[in-house]
């Protein structure tokens, strides 16, 4: 029997567990490494179909020439990277090490953490360091992760719980310090640099056929291809509209007793022939902004 989607998602979820391993969604034997912009429905196609019904044909450089394909790729990589920085987001998965300062107000509350990198898709490791000296790690079932926000916390078990809210200098003694450890080396213990060491996969999950019309904090949305594939588009046109008479026609008259022709484009000194095309995608990535910006929000925790 095949296993649907919805089971996997419960898989990958078990149920209540605070760290979720959404890996296991990919198909197997395939691992995060493997999934491509192509299979997040980031490509080509994608950008073309922005450009609907111009193609090949109407798309082509001063000699007449179609576009290569090269161009559109590395556009489109161009584009994941500028989306990625404004939306503070990772859309390829990768692995990720993070070294987090220790603030004891911080700590306190669960060992908030606020990662660089979202949406997370699975924490490997929390562990806390000094300098390169490890010192203890967090066991997985205490790992709360906040897929999209990129937000992780710490809940030991039962019999452990006051001792996390202590501050760092009654929870390292019983860490298996190493001997000699001098703590007058972190005055008043309330600020230790990179002492959390968080190791995790972060990036966006390619959505299964059957699970099409669901979004999860795990699958790239319809609507962020949609917003890269315009990107790349207008970045097609700017090209495009530069040459001399691949432009918008705003007239065209033909002469056939004094044989002669001539074509009016809409490019002028300010604006290319692709400006008004240009222009209605920029409005429509407006809208799309807005939705994604309320979706994932701003992470504001990458300098620590």
């Amino acid at each position: 029997m095949v296993e649907s989607t919805n089971d996997a998602y419960k898989k990958a979820m078990e149920l209540y567990k605070g760290n979720p391993n959404y890996l296991t969604l990919l198909p197997n034997g395939k691992t995060y490494e493997d999934v491509s912009l192509d299979d997040l429905g980031i490509n080509i196609d994608g950008v073309k179909a922005q450009l609907f019904p111009m193609d090949d044909k109407d798309l082509v450089d001063n000699e007449g020439n179609p576009y290569p394909d090269s161009l559109y790729q590395s556009i489109l990589e161009q584009c994941v990277a500028l989306v990625e920085k404004k939306f503070d987001i990772c859309i390829r998965p990768r692995l990720v090490i993070d070294r987090k300062d220790y603030e004891q107000n911080d700590y306190n509350t669960f060992v908030n953490l606020r990662l660089s990198q979202r949406p997370i898709l699975h924490i490997e490791d929390i562990s806390l360091m000094f300098n390169s000296q490890h010192i203890f790690t967090f066991q997985d079932d205490w790992i709360k992760a906040y897929t999209r926000t990129g937000q992780v916390q710490i809940q030991p078990n039962a019999f452990l719980q006051a001792g996390l809210s202590a501050p760092i200098n009654a929870i390292l003694p019983i860490m298996t310090m190493p001997y000699g450890f001098d703590m007058s080396m972190t005055p008043n213990n309330q600020h230790i640099p990179q002492m959390i060491g968080v190791q995790y996969v972060a990036g966006m999950l390619p959505q299964p056929q059957d699970d099409r019309g669901i979004n999860r904090d795990c699958y790239i949305t319809p609507d962020l291809i949609s917003y890269i594939c315009k990107f790349g588009a207008i970045e097609i046109l700017e090209r495009w509209g530069r040459t001399p008479i691949g432009a918008g026609i705003a007239g065209y008259s033909v002469s056939v007793d004094g044989i002669s022709s001539s074509v009016n484009t809409t490019a002028s000194a300010e604006n290319s022939a692709s400006s008004g095309e240009i222009a209605n995608l920029l409005d429509d990535m407006k809208n799309l902004e807005k939705s994604l910006t309320a979706y994932y929000g701003r992470n504001v925790g990458i300098l620590s």
